[in-house]
């Protein structure tokens, strides 16, 4: 891997992405409508970079792990930061997220050094989208200071893709494991 397969629009989105995550614990505190701005950006970066390495044929070994870690870096900290506004989120719901976005973590880990790239898979990118949805109709409560309706069927909509993304992405990473243990036993 050279320089240029490392330093591409694309990761550097991603990159950008992860480093900025954490501040979302501050600027939901002190400034809603700033941190609405920045969640919208950082949120269309994460769009952005992958049709750009599609296009400009820049997809990178890099981009296929940075990208996720930066996608859940964002939901995490932003969910983090909903839990002790006005309007908030539900601890349960943060706390589930939190524990899917960890262990598919640590799975991808495991796959990394068995030496294949996670691919995400359309419910977990369903998931993410509705997160995205969730924690912005967040901001909107927050910023209007009122109740949206709605949020309790968002939850559980967001509750429900959680839970079943985990459980096939579980499936997924066992048949991979199983399938390379398999491989390395007939060779």
């Amino acid at each position: 891997m050279n320089i240029s397969d490392i330093i591409t629009i694309p990761n550097i989105l991603s990159f950008l992405r992860l480093l900025a995550s954490p501040f979302m614990l501050i600027l939901v505190r002190t400034n809603i409508f700033l941190a609405f701005i920045v969640f919208v950006m950082l949120s269309i970066s994460d769009a952005l970079d992958g049709f750009i390495a599609r296009i400009t044929n820049s997809v990178s070994i890099l981009g296929k792990i940075l990208d996720p870690i930066a996608d859940k870096s964002l939901l995490i900290f932003t969910s983090l930061a909903f839990v002790n506004t006005k309007q908030k989120i539900p601890i349960f719901f943060v706390k589930l997220l939190i524990l899917r976005e960890g262990l598919i973590i640590v799975g991808g880990i495991i796959l990394i050094f068995m030496g294949v790239v996670p691919k995400p898979s359309i419910v977990g990118k369903i998931t993410t989208f509705c997160m995205i949805v969730i924690l912005s109709a967040l901001f909107y409560e927050n910023i209007e200071d009122r109740n949206f309706g709605g949020m309790e069927l968002f939850y559980d909509i967001g509750i429900g893709l959680i839970v079943l993304s985990f459980f096939e992405y579980l499936k997924h990473t066992i048949k991979i494991i199983a399938s390379i243990k398999r491989y390395k036993v007939l060779k």
